[in-house]
């Protein structure tokens, strides 16, 4: 089962190319309270890549998905970091097969808005069960070519 979402049209979108030798991986368990450290990561590999205008997307939607793995899926998992020509794809793979759900948040709840707001801050994300859990990815480009949400 696939779970593919392009704002810019609402259908499924080919997966941006990653440059060869411009990615980062790290398997970790998401501990909140040690998120700071991978987030501050991957603002550096993102700069370094020259996309600093992502970084801030792309450390709210990487520490969304971790949150994600921490309350829903447990156990460990792995971050992957992307470089593409359009901009950065993150991935995170863990051992759950639920897929995320994008709801409408309740803005008086303590949770329940993070995948509504990666859903509006992406250009695309998508979810995929594999053999052995789930890949759940986001692509981010530049402001030129993000979708209005």
């Amino acid at each position: 089962m696939t779970k593919t979402t392009n704002r810019a049209n609402g259908q499924p979108c080919a997966a941006l190319r990653p440059l060869s030798a411009q990615a980062y991986r790290q398997g970790l368990t998401p501990d909140p309270r040690r998120l700071g450290s991978v987030r501050r990561i991957l603002a550096a590999y993102i700069h370094r890549w020259g996309w600093p205008e992502l970084i801030d997307a792309a450390v709210m939607c990487a520490t969304e998905m971790l949150a994600n793995v921490h309350h829903h899926a447990g156990g460990d998992c792995v971050l992957l970091l992307e470089a593409t020509t359009h901009g950065v794809r993150i991935t995170v793979t863990d051992t759950s097969a639920e897929l995320p759900e994008v709801r409408q948040p309740d803005w008086c709840s303590d949770s329940g808005r993070g995948m509504w707001m990666l859903s509006h801050t992406a250009h695309a994300w998508g979810a995929v069960v594999t053999p052995t859990g789930k890949d759940v990815w986001v692509e981010l480009r530049p402001s030129t070519e993000q979708v209005a949400a």
